[in-house]
């Protein structure tokens, strides 16, 4: 016959084993985590100037991105317009019975894309610099840094900007 009453017994020391694993598991994570960030700050307090000229490049790439959508704003407009109102929103087009733009599908599609594009690229960029902490990572960090930086300032995601300016001017 099986005795119950030591089963349990057995069966608490087991958890409460799994219990203190886990303890010491957070307790190392925890340690570990405290441990990261402290190198990261030695890290960016030894690499000032570079982090420096990175948030530089940083605010570049966001003026150049809005400089291209000015400039090709400015190069898609004609010298004679014709005022003619267009809904751009497809949405509100249909509620409202107005006539849709042609590129109306598209140039919210670019808006989107551009917009995630974005979003991805400043969250990515502040996550790494606070999670650096080795010179090879950083390194990395920064060909990553100027492949996005390029490819999203020179609309390789989308057209985004001939689009608008196409909406906006006709």
């Amino acid at each position: 016959m099986v005795n119950l009453m030591s089963f349990e017994i057995e069966e608490e020391k087991h958890l409460t084993n799994i219990e203190n694993f886990k303890q010491i598991k957070r307790r190392h994570n925890k340690a570990l985590r405290i441990e990261k960030k402290n190198l990261s700050k030695m890290f960016k307090s030894e690499n000032k100037k570079k982090f420096i000229l990175m948030d530089i490049l940083f605010i570049f790439f966001i003026l150049f991105n809005i400089g291209a959508l000015v400039i090709t704003n400015m190069l898609v407009i004609k010298t004679e317009p014709e005022i003619q109102l267009i809904e751009a929103n497809p949405v509100v087009a249909e509620n409202y019975n107005f006539q849709t733009h042609p590129d109306a599908k598209p140039a919210i599609t670019g808006f989107m894309i551009s917009m995630f594009a974005w979003t991805y690229f400043i969250g990515w960029y502040i996550y790494g610099r606070i999670t650096l902490y080795k010179s090879r990572d950083f390194y990395m960090f920064v060909g990553t840094f100027i492949f996005f930086g390029i490819s999203i300032t020179m609309d390789f995601f989308n057209d985004f900007g001939f689009l608008l300016g196409k909406i906006i001017w006709g």
